[in-house]
């Protein structure tokens, strides 16, 4: 019996196939465009291999279908939280390190390396895109809280000043963690950046004081712009020497770190 006579393409119910195949085809819709805004700035990520077709000439790109096989594979092995807007952001920066490899045996699987480590990444940060998880003690708000505290502590100064602008942390923050950075640095820069933090035994904890670092780093602009300046400063942060900001990171996690404009009590 054909399929349409015992299941309605309109038929809504979770065991209709139809309902499946939709279903599959707008998660990989948003893969594709998704997927197209990753790095689109980057040779790498455009290179494409046109050929002719009936219908003209048309071109493949390599990476771009690889990735977003591994995302929406990812969305089907993890139905609960199937795909999220971002996940390319945190795909890419892994995708890119092992297509590049320079060892050609390496890079012929860099598609099933790219895939492992990214689902063991996102076994880690999976609650930053679960909405549902968002004020469990792993879930983005909370996290964000989490940074605006350690600010606080820090920088009191300066976390005051953007306080009294009503510039709040999840303007900013709310990105930085969720997408650990990647959209903030070039893309050597990210991969530099993320070889610390997956390096550190805080893990991911220690992208919060990377985050109070880079407000630190920029604090005089800060202090001297108003809203409107500042929001647009810190959701495009400027370019600088990623080296930097995680030298300051590493003075910032010490317990002896005195904030900017305090006297050292010692």
């Amino acid at each position: 019996m054909d399929v349409t006579e015992t299941d309605h393409p309109l038929k809504q119910s979770e065991e209709s196939e139809w309902y499946k195949y939709f279903q599959d085809n707008h998660i990989l819709q948003e893969i594709e465009n998704d997927v197209h805004r990753t790095f689109p700035h980057l040779h790498f990520f455009q290179i494409g291999h046109t050929f002719d077709t009936n219908c003209g000439k048309r071109t493949f790109n390599t990476h771009h279908s690889c990735m977003r096989r591994i995302l929406f594979i990812f969305a089907k092995l993890n139905k609960g939280i199937s795909y999220v807007q971002g996940m390319n952001e945190i795909l890419g920066p892994i995708y890119y390190t092992f297509a590049t490899d320079t060892d050609p045996e390496f890079k012929e699987y860099a598609e099933e390396d790219a895939f492992w480590c990214f689902t063991n990444m996102m076994s880690e940060i999976r609650d930053n895109f679960d909405k549902a998880h968002d004020h469990s003690s792993g879930g983005i708000k909370q996290k964000v809280a989490e940074l605006a505290k350690i600010f606080k502590k820090k920088d009191p100064v300066l976390s005051l000043d953007l306080e009294s602008k009503k510039l709040d942390v999840q303007f900013y923050g709310f990105r930085w963690i969720t997408l650990l950075l990647s959209q903030e640095f070039e893309l050597p820069d990210v991969i530099r950046l993320w070889d610390t933090l997956l390096g550190d035994p805080k893990r991911f904890r220690y992208l919060f004081y990377v985050c109070v670092s880079m407000l630190i780093y920029i604090r005089e602009r800060l202090l001297k712009g108003d809203f409107e300046d500042n929001l647009k400063v810190l959701q495009n942060y400027p370019p600088c020497d990623v080296k930097h900001i995680l030298q300051l990171a590493k003075q910032i996690v010490s317990t002896n770190y005195v904030p900017p404009g305090l006297n050292n009590p010692n």
